[in-house]
C-alpha cells in the first residue's frame, strides 16, 4: 500500500489560517440574525425609540399667559383656594376708602375693586385695590382667604371678554383698621395686585380690630 507524501507545513498553516479567517466572518452574522425584531440590548433603545422618549424641549403652558391690554377685572380665582369670584366695580364712601360688596348671601363671595383709582388688570404702574367680606360665622371670602391665602399663590384674573392676567403673591400683612395703609393705596411704583379683608378681633357689627392685605405681583 502506497502512501501519499506529506504537505509541507507552511501549506498547512496557511490552509488554517484561511479557514479560521472564515469562521471569524460568519459568526458575527449568524449571532445577529438570532436576535428578535425589535429587541434592544442593556441600556440601548434603538435610535427612533430614543427619539421618542426624548421629553419636548418646549416648556408646556402653566394657564397663566397674560391675554389682553390693561383692562377692568371681573372674575378673580386662586390656584387651588377658590374658584373665579365675581369682581364688582365700586366707588368710595364718604371717608374715602374703596366701597365693599353688598351684605348679602351672594355679595359674601364677591370682591370689589376700586373703581375710583381706575388702576386696571395689567397695568405697570400702582396698585389694583380690591377688598371681600369676612364673617363672624367663617362664611366668607374673606375667611376663606385668611385661612388658605399665603405666599406664592397664583391669583388669576379676567375681564369680560377674556383677557387674563396672573398674579404670585408675595406678602401678607395685617395692619389696625384704624391705620390708613398707604401701600395699599399706591398710585405709583410697580403694579401689583392688593387684596384686603377684615380681621382679627370683631368689636361689633362690621367693627374689626385689623385688616389682612395680600400683595401680589404680575407674572410675566
Amino acid at each position: 500500500m502506497s502512501v501519499s507524501p506529506r504537505p509541507p507545513v507552511g501549506a498547512v498553516l496557511r490552509g488554517l489560517l484561511a479557514v479560521l479567517a472564515l469562521v471569524a466572518l460568519l459568526v458575527p452574522a449568524l449571532v445577529v440574525a438570532t436576535v428578535p425584531a425589535g429587541a434592544a440590548g442593556v441600556g440601548g433603545a434603538s435610535s427612533a425609540s430614543a427619539v421618542a422618549a426624548e421629553p419636548s424641549a418646549k416648556k408646556k403652558k402653566s394657564g397663566c399667559a397674560a391675554k389682553g391690554k390693561k383692562f377692568r377685572p371681573t372674575t378673580l380665582g386662586v390656584k387651588k383656594v377658590t374658584k373665579a369670584r365675581t369682581v364688582l366695580a365700586l366707588g368710595r364712601d364718604s371717608r374715602n376708602v374703596p366701597r365693599s360688596p353688598p351684605l348679602s348671601d351672594r355679595g359674601k363671595w364677591q370682591l370689589a375693586w376700586d373703581a375710583q383709582d381706575n388702576i386696571k388688570a395689567g397695568a405697570k404702574r400702582g396698585v389694583i385695590k380690591m377688598n371681600a367680606h369676612t364673617y363672624p360665622d367663617g362664611s366668607a371670602l374673606g375667611n376663606l382667604l385668611i385661612n388658605n391665602l399665603y405666599d406664592g399663590a397664583k391669583i388669576v384674573v379676567r375681564g369680560a371678554r377674556g383677557q387674563q392676567r396672573c398674579y404670585e403673591v408675595i406678602a401678607r400683612v395685617q395692619v389696625p383698621a384704624e391705620k390708613r395703609y398707604k401701600r395699599y393705596y399706591r398710585t405709583d411704583g410697580p403694579g401689583r395686585l392688593a387684596i384686603a379683608v377684615c380681621s382679627g378681633v370683631r368689636r361689633g357689627s362690621g367693627d374689626w380690630s385689623h385688616r389682612t392685605v395680600w400683595f401680589a405681583k404680575p407674572l410675566r
